[in-house]
């Protein structure tokens, strides 16, 4: 029988990038949304929703960055 014990630190988890978006209202009408977001129908619906416009509308455009894995939902960043 082997017998062992094992300890590790608590470590806090935090992404690599900032949490932010970015949101452009262009002349044409168009709401553009920059952000790191796995999930891109939850954050055009919510895009939607907060800016008042119709889905066809808005265009959310996903950044691939190093952290985002399961760091946040992009939701949260709209309430």
């Amino acid at each position: 029988m082997v017998e062992a014990e094992y300890y590790s630190p608590y470590l806090s988890h935090a992404t690599m990038e900032p949490m932010t978006s970015t949101a452009w209202f262009r002349d044409d009408g168009m709401l553009h949304v920059w952000t790191s977001t796995q999930n891109g129908e939850a954050s055009i619906a919510a895009a939607s929703e907060a800016s008042g416009l119709p889905l066809e509308k808005c265009e959310v455009h996903k950044a691939m960055l190093a952290a985002m894995v399961c760091s946040w939902r992009h939701s949260d960043a709209w309430r």
